[in-house]
This record gives C-alpha cells, sequence and structure tokens, in this order.
C-alpha cells in the first residue's frame, strides 16, 4: 500500500490499515492514518474507534521509551539517497519517542530527536481515539529524509497489544517472515497529493 502525503493546509483522506503482518484481516476496527505537509511541516494521524491501551506511564506530550510494548501508531521514514531513516512512535494520549538509524536497528549517531520540533496531540475516549504529531520538514532534510532533490519513501504501522500478544500492522507491501518494521527497501516511494 502506497503511503499518500497530502500537501496543503486540508488534513486529506485518511487510508486504512486493515491488515495484520502476514495478510491476515484485522477482526476488530481498523486503523486508519493520513500524513500531510503544511507549513513546513509534516503531520502524521493516526485513529481507531477502539479503546487504547498506551503505555500506562506515558503522559501527553512527553518522549518516553518503550511505547512499542503497547498500542503504538509507528511511521518509518528514509530518504533514498541518505541510506539513513527514522522511526517515529506516538501513543494515542501524544506521549511520542524517534531514533534514526543508519541502517536496521543501528543508531544513527548524530541524530538528535529534539531537532525534529515535534508538537503531538492525542484523545482518548472509551471507544475511540486519535493522535497525531508534526514534525519539521527542514529537520527531515537535514537528515537527507526529505526534500525537492530526495526521493522519499514512508510506512506507516501500528503496534495493538492484547493479553501480551502483540499483532502488527504495516503498509509495507513485503510482509514475510517474522514481524519486523525495519526493512527501509520494502517501504513505498511516497506519493504526494495536492
Amino acid at each position: 500500500m502506497r503511503c499518500i502525503v497530502h500537501t496543503g493546509e486540508r488534513k486529506g483522506e485518511f487510508q486504512k490499515l486493515e491488515r495484520y503482518w502476514g495478510g491476515k484481516e484485522v477482526a476488530t476496527p481498523p486503523f486508519f492514518f493520513c500524513f500531510h505537509t503544511a507549513n513546513g511541516r509534516l503531520n502524521f494521524s493516526m485513529k481507531r474507534a477502539a479503546e487504547a491501551l498506551p503505555n500506562p506511564a506515558a503522559r501527553a506530550g512527553e518522549y518516553r521509551e518503550e511505547l512499542w510494548k503497547y498500542d503504538v501508531a509507528e511511521f518509518f521514514l528514509t530518504g533514498l539517497l541518505s541510506g539513513s531513516y527514522l522511526e517515529f512512535n506516538l501513543a494515542a494520549n501524544g506521549a511520542w519517542w524517534a531514533a534514526g538509524f543508519t541502517q536496521p536497528r543501528v543508531p544513527l549517531k548524530d541524530f538528535k530527536a529534539q531537532d525534529l520540533q515535534v508538537r503531538t496531540e492525542g484523545q482518548m475516549r472509551r471507544d475511540e481515539w486519535e493522535c497525531g504529531v508534526s514534525v519539521s520538514l527542514t529537520a527531515l532534510e537535514h537528515y537527507g529524509w526529505w526534500g525537492e532533490d530526495c526521493e522519499s519513501c514512508l510506512c506507516a504501522c501500528a503496534v495493538l497489544v492484547r493479553n501480551g500478544e502483540f499483532r502488527y500492522l504495516t503498509t509495507s507491501p513485503v510482509q514475510e517472515g517474522e514481524a519486523d518494521f525495519h526493512r527501509p527497501w520494502d517501504w513505498e516511494t511516497i506519493q504526494l497529493v495536492p
């Protein structure tokens, strides 16, 4: 599934993330996600019509590791020429975590999460949630993940944890073997839509 990035002031339409890793359909309500750019920022939103179970220690808007051990929305971004990529985790309440990598799970030494100039939001109700993040396009360009001469690839993902069981969802077209989001060679080139 190609990640569409809407440009302009309007948020754009949400896309459906409806299959678990390996192709099995989600039996419970699907996840919906949206990417758009506006005012020099890349914005990512995800929502679902079900209860969210984020990391109980995470607070809205704070940087927090290990969000992926609970329900979390994620996206990965790479610029094909840079060879490195960004992983961004976002809890339903707006807590966040980000890391840069030179190759799968090898940290990018000069990456500083605060360079992204992150703004988050999260709304949780008993039977629905929506979260969003906005990051600086200038910062993404600095790391070679975005720009006019940069062919960028995106992957939207989610982790759903229930009773100790992890379920993984991704837009990556290749989903063979054990679930692993860190596969930049499988992510789709973005499609910009005005």
